[in-house]
């Protein structure tokens, strides 16, 4: 499980990419793809999925129908904080190729500064004679191999108190050097015509969208339009003296969506049991994709509809209180050089084991019931609990499970793998907690 990870977080950059290997891996265990444009038809234990955007759920349906014996569901989100590149105002200038970014959630952009920056996104590919908003057109991942970019932080010698005091201007500071400037490249054409689209077939930004339909597969006229990413380019390492720990960019979540994807694919649940896997929690969820979207009531009254016809709506109510939500995110774990930043008599550590995460404000979800629940699974199963609960004087962040708990008024509760430096381009986590985790999910959906 865990050199699977691994393998994992190597290959997917993106949100979309994430989600394009959920998929494929879903198939491997023979899931059936469903659009929400299709006509359902449903039966016993029948292994399906459907998307929408990056976000995805898939479920094994239940021998009993869902309002008899509820859904048993774990949730995560395929985004992680970053920086978007606007490759439309790529541009020359000073004899270098810039372009801006646009900051996506809350990354610490320290980290980002003087690193091997990928570039990678989607395209959205189709054919420019149709009339817009034609439904053939397709969402196609791509990551430029051998392009790179990067942000150089100003020298010292130029700045004398960086060590002192380091912040960075999102706009004037984080133009990325993505290569010199040439003769052959368009330079007349100022920002404004970048940003639309106006510059000649060598401007930097017909450039970037060339090499990104060569890596695609397609061709450039037939996209219509595309989104990059800088992406961490140094992939994932082994690290401490016997190689329990490892680092990698955006563990958070991507951790939580591949145990969860295995511990329901390995699982022989008895009821309904489902794994959704959120895009946009990182910059609030609300969206058509995220957990503050109507994507889990949607699905649900759908399903609960095909099982009793439309005219009973007591029976989606019926569901509803049957079913059970495990919110899966990464948790703070204590840090060596800061271990006043958490309580002391909740610190979980890396390699103790899957993390439940508590808080009174309801940052994170935590129905007494499934609390409960959970401690007597992890002691069935053999897995380390650990519990946070963040000090009285620090708000902690929050995860999907309260916009989850809100949207569908499920039972949930959070746990997650610990981790240090949330939301750094990279990350650190310890090898055992990945396999425990899977672990204590797989005794969740068996239970």
């Amino acid at each position: 499980m865990t050199d699977d990870l691994l393998t994992f977080l190597d290959g997917i950059p993106t949100a979309m990419h994430t989600a394009h290997e959920l998929e494929r891996r879903f198939a491997k265990y023979g899931f059936l793809r469903l659009g929400e444009n299709d006509r359902w038809q449903l039966e016993p234990g029948g292994r399906y999925l459907v998307g929408r955007g990056a976000s995805l759920i898939a479920w094994v349906a239940g021998t009993a129908p869902t309002a008899e014996g509820g859904a048993r569901i774990a949730v995560a989100h395929v985004d992680c904080p970053g920086l978007r590149l606007k490759h439309r105002a790529a541009r020359q200038d000073g004899g270098y190729v810039v372009a801006p970014v646009e900051v996506y959630g809350s990354p610490i952009i320290a980290t980002w500064v003087d690193r091997d920056l990928t570039i990678a996104g989607t395209l959205i590919v189709g054919n420019r004679t149709q009339a817009p908003f034609a439904s053939d057109y397709s969402i196609v991942p791509f990551s430029l191999v051998g392009a790179r970019g990067v942000i150089p932080n100003l020298a010292v010698h130029l700045n004398r108190k960086m060590n002192e005091s380091l912040s960075y201007n999102e706009h004037e500071h984080l133009n990325v050097l993505l290569d010199l400037a040439s003769g052959e490249a368009d330079n007349h054409t100022d920002e404004r015509d970048h940003a639309h689209g106006n510059g000649s077939n060598h401007s930097p930004a017909a450039i970037l969208t060339t090499l990104a339909a060569a890596s695609a597969g397609v061709e450039p006229e037939q996209v219509l339009d595309a989104e990059f990413f800088l992406c961490d380019g140094g992939g994932v390492t082994i690290a401490g003296l016997s190689g329990q720990l490892f680092t990698a960019a955006a563990i958070d979540n991507r951790a939580g969506c591949l145990t969860v994807q295995e511990a329901l694919c390995s699982s022989e649940p008895a009821v309904t049991s489902v794994a959704v896997f959120y895009d946009h929690e990182e910059i609030g969820s609300r969206s058509a994709t995220g957990a503050d979207s109507t994507l889990l009531q949607d699905w649900l009254q759908r399903v609960v509809a095909l099982e009793y016809g439309d005219s009973d709506r007591e029976a989606y109510y019926r569901a509803v209180s049957r079913s059970t939500v495990v919110s899966n995110d990464a948790a703070h774990a204590v840090h060596p050089s800061y271990r006043d930043r958490h309580d002391r008599a909740f610190a979980p550590v890396l390699g103790g084991g899957p993390v439940l995460k508590i808080d009174a404000n309801q940052r994170y979800a935590g129905a007494p019931q499934l609390t409960a629940r959970m401690r007597v699974l992890s002691q069935q199963c053999g897995v380390p609990l650990q519990e946070l609960v963040s000090r009285a004087d620090m708000r902690p962040g929050s995860t999907v499970g309260p916009l989850t708990a809100a949207q569908t008024g499920m039972a949930t509760v959070d746990v997650g793998m610990p981790i240090l430096a949330m939301h750094s381009i990279r990350e650190t986590a310890a090898r055992s907690d990945v396999q425990q985790l899977q672990q204590l999910l797989s005794a969740y959906y068996s239970s």
